[in-house]
């Protein structure tokens, strides 16, 4: 989820303003927070709720410190969280916490399959829904085609499956 920076405003990751087209989502952490609500970030680029705890990110990466809008406050989120997931891109460390959920409730059912972000993805194009990295509407996520989009999904599908499995085996 993005998150503003240190100035109030949203940026993606080149360092481009999304203020005005992405929820601002501080008001939600800081609520759950005041109510004593465990909060988790998912983010890969720094620019994600969650990632006002790490400030290097404002150095690590080329949009973190300097963005390409009038506030000049860079694109590194503000938003803290009591835990923060790193991710290559942000939906995969989503569809591993479900990956996760899944394992400890014994239902590899529940998981974020290939078809399920096929779907989302189509339905999100439909939409007019912006990929994040090209800017515009694309079957992609971050710029990553669909195919890797699904590979990712199946790669942690496969993973449970495989740890839920207890057949015996010889080798182990």
């Amino acid at each position: 989820m993005l998150a503003p920076n240190r100035a109030g405003v949203i940026h993606g990751a080149t360092g481009n303003p999304w203020h005005d087209v992405h929820f601002d989502c501080a008001a939600l952490f800081e609520q759950a927070r005041a109510r004593g609500i465990l909060t988790c970030g998912i983010g890969g680029a720094g620019n994600e709720a969650g990632f006002g705890g790490i400030p290097e990110m404002a150095a690590i990466q080329p949009a973190g410190g300097t963005c390409r809008c009038p506030c000049g406050a860079g694109m590194a989120a503000a938003v803290t969280t009591d835990h923060v997931l790193t991710a290559a891109i942000s939906d995969w460390g989503g569809y591993a916490v479900t990956a996760l959920i899944a394992y400890l409730v014994e239902r590899p059912d529940s998981i974020a399959d290939a078809g399920y972000v096929e779907n989302l993805l189509r339905a999100a194009v439909r939409a007019g829904v912006v990929c994040g990295w090209p800017a515009r509407p694309t079957l992609s996520d971050d710029g990553v085609p669909l195919d890797a989009q699904r590979a990712a999904a199946t790669l942690m599908g496969t993973a449970v499956t495989q740890a839920l499995t207890r057949a015996p085996s010889p080798s182990h």
